[in-house]
């Protein structure tokens, strides 16, 4: 979703390729969000076959909130730094980064989804508009 908020109106094709999944995950995963309200399919004038996607309002609100919690988050595990050691920190994340040849989007895509590895517990699924919805 994220991706969405910096790069509205990605096709499923380019979605899929930003995010790393295949085009049939993507669907899939569209479709959840779809459900919940949080994203939407528009089709563009210059191409009517091609389905564009698009935060709603209460995705744009849900990555508001997802945004905000992850910067307190990110803010209190750095607070031991200092400002110096904060600098050094960034350079040496850009280094890394750079190193491995991700640009910037793709950056900051990894580092958003290093909460929603499976070691989470099934607890945060209940909050996770991604996961599959209950029954």
């Amino acid at each position: 979703m994220l991706c969405l908020r910096y790069e509205p109106g990605l096709s499923i094709v380019d979605l899929a390729s930003r995010i790393g999944r295949s085009h049939a995950g993507t669907v899939r995963l569209i479709d959840r969000l779809e459900k919940r309200h949080l994203v939407e399919r528009r089709r563009e004038k210059s191409d009517k076959r091609t389905r564009f996607i698009h935060l709603t309002d209460t995705g744009e609100q849900w990555v508001d909130t997802l945004v905000e919690a992850r910067e307190r988050l990110i803010s209190e595990c750095l607070s031991p730094l200092s400002p110096d050691d904060l600098i050094v920190l960034g350079a040496l994340s850009e280094r890394i980064l750079r190193a491995n040849g991700l640009d910037k989007a793709r950056s900051a895509l990894l580092l958003a989804q290093l909460r929603h590895h499976r070691a989470c517990s099934e607890k945060d699924s209940a909050a996770d508009p991604t996961s599959e919805p209950s029954s």
